[in-house]
């Protein structure tokens, strides 16, 4: 099993606790190793790692950080999807200068008002497709 990004952000900041608390460095560390240990069962303890990783005003910076990095940028818990998701056509109503399109969801729904709210001219019907 993989682990996830946020038990990799907590083997990484380990060894820089001291750095970041020193004070309290030690009883996270044991409190952090506890958690780890959990994970090789399988169990998750993701929100765990992060609430005690985020307790810390010495190692909140530093853990988002992490996050952020081991995650790519997208923060954590995103996953991009696979190939690119088609568009999806739909019937609608749009200004004829082409900068505003209110979309129709339900065949008896009428248009939300008369005229494009940004040139003040009357909205046309537009097909999907």
């Amino acid at each position: 099993m993989a682990k996830s990004i946020t038990v990799q952000a907590a083997e990484t900041i380990r060894p820089e606790l001291p750095s970041l608390i020193p004070a309290d460095a030690a009883a996270v560390d044991r409190a952090l190793q506890t958690l780890l240990e959990q994970t090789e069962d399988g169990t998750v303890v993701d929100a765990l790692i992060d609430d005690l990783l985020t307790e810390h005003a010495g190692t909140r910076a530093r853990w988002d950080q992490l996050l952020e990095e081991l995650a790519g940028g997208k923060g954590p818990g995103f996953e991009e999807l696979a190939g690119q998701p088609p568009a999806i056509a739909t019937d609608g109503w749009a200004c004829p200068r082409g900068d505003y399109f209110y979309p129709i969801f339900d065949a008896d729904e009428p248009p939300p008002q008369e005229k494009c709210p940004v040139h003040h001219i009357p909205l046309e019907f537009r097909a999907a497709g």
